[in-house]
């Protein structure tokens, strides 16, 4: 089994968003970096400065009204791969199936070294479609 230097790990960020849309409801609309509170970072370009201050003038750059939506809050939810430390001494990311270290070696998802692959086949339970997913 290969050390364990790193666990996998499930992330989370969370992202707020000022949005404003076209009030014909044709789901056009603009959306701005916030807090939770609907604090607008900082636009990180004049074009961003101008659209920002079009939205809260009521109006976008066509003259079309806009309405504001408010504070809407994305979730990204992620893993990051375990990384193991393989007998060779190279750091192995384990984000597959089948994870190959430089030296040769292949470890599974959870760390642990397989068989040689002259040895895979239908006798230890590998699927065809396991072996082609090799990187």
């Amino acid at each position: 089994m290969i050390e364990i230097i790193k666990n996998r790990e499930h992330m989370e960020s969370v992202s707020y968003n000022l949005t404003y849309r076209r009030a014909n409801n044709d789901s056009r609309g603009y959306g701005f970096d916030c807090d939770k509170d609907g604090n607008v970072f900082p636009p990180k370009s004049p074009e961003a400065q101008r659209s920002l201050d079009l939205c809260r003038a009521g109006k976008d750059c066509d003259s079309v009204e806009l309405v504001k939506v408010g504070v809407e809050k994305s979730v990204h939810q992620w893993t990051e791969s375990a990384i193991g430390r393989c007998t060779c001494g190279r750091e192995v990311e384990l984000s597959g199936f089948t994870n190959t270290c430089e030296c040769g070696l292949d470890y599974n998802f959870s760390g642990q070294q397989l068989t040689p692959r002259s040895q895979w086949g239908y006798e230890t339970g590998e699927s065809l479609d396991d072996i082609l997913m090799i990187p």
